[in-house]
């Protein structure tokens, strides 16, 4: 029963609508970051800087304000939802409760942190894409974490963020999914 249930409150949450709303608005987040280089040339930009100018560092990046709702959306308030609808009491005769606990703890963590980094690699790969594979290092560039890295391998950079987000994005779904057990509205 462990394995089946785990395996379909993955598909529960990989395939909700919550999920895909939450992609879409985090992609959103990272096309109002970078418009304004987006579709024009500009000296000095390419697919590393559009990166981090839309997700951290320009002026309009919304995304690293918005990172906590929209990783929390997709499945956070699923024990909420399993308490309401009684189904807590259904499952409680097949599994333990210390069971059905790391079930959705794990659920939750890997759909959040999905939503994340998909969202980014996808939209690094279209980054990519748009300046033909430009990912020289950047002087203008405000990094000061992990600086080495940067100018060794921009390109791994960018994936050591992508992974740091996901990592971020477990953590700050786990605190919505603990916070969703102790706020409880009618």
């Amino acid at each position: 029963m462990k394995n089946g249930y785990f395996v379909s409150e993955l598909k529960r949450a990989f395939f909700s609508r919550n999920m895909l709303i939450s992609q879409l608005l985090i992609f959103a987040c990272i096309f109002i970051g970078s418009f304004e280089f987006l579709f024009h040339e500009y000296p000095g930009v390419n697919a590393i800087y559009l990166f981090m100018y839309s997700y951290s560092e320009g002026t309009s990046a919304i995304l690293s304000l918005l990172f906590p709702v929209l990783v929390s959306l997709p499945f956070a308030a699923s024990y909420v939802t399993d308490v309401r609808t009684g189904f807590i009491h259904y499952i409680s005769y097949r599994m333990s409760r210390k069971k059905y606990l790391l079930i959705r703890l794990l659920v939750n963590g890997l759909a959040s942190g999905y939503v994340m980094a998909s969202s980014l690699l996808v939209s690094f790969v279209i980054f990519l894409l748009i300046k033909k594979f430009d990912v020289s290092v950047v002087d203008t560039l405000n990094i000061t974490v992990l600086r080495r890295v940067y100018e060794h391998s921009p390109v791994l950079f960018v994936l050591i963020m992508i992974l740091n987000s996901f990592v971020c994005g477990v953590v700050f779904s786990t605190l919505a999914l603990g916070i969703s057990t102790l706020i409880r509205n009618p």
